[in-house]
């Protein structure tokens, strides 16, 4: 079970910088509509484009966390343990989809 814990933390963390990477993007759009930011000083492009970076970033976490909690649950099988890897799997990998697509998405609406 603390293998499952341990997963569950790394996702939480991986969906928390995905979470950064939208704000970034959101907060330069937001102060370039309230005016507080000129423009040509602040674009959204670079922001768009660094905010992409963090989404991957964070989503990315995901597959070394995937990998660590695969070898464990192999260790864990060897010495008589059985437990299903398919919940495990499939919400890194879904993580891990999600996040790429919200970075495709950041740059496609920017």
């Amino acid at each position: 079970m603390a293998n499952e814990r341990t997963l569950l933390a790394w996702t939480r963390t991986s969906v928390a910088i995905i979470g950064l990477g939208f704000v970034v993007a959101k907060f330069a759009l937001f102060l370039r509509n309230r005016g507080s930011v000129p423009p040509p000083e602040f674009g959204t492009t670079f922001s768009t484009v660094f905010a992409s970076i963090i989404v991957v970033l964070g989503s990315l976490i995901m597959i070394p966390a995937l990998a660590a909690y695969t070898r464990r649950e192999g260790a864990i099988a060897t010495e008589g343990y059985r437990e299903s890897r398919v919940l495990g799997l499939a919400l890194g990998l879904s993580t891990v989809g999600i996040g790429l697509l919200l970075a495709v998405y950041l740059l496609v609406t920017d």
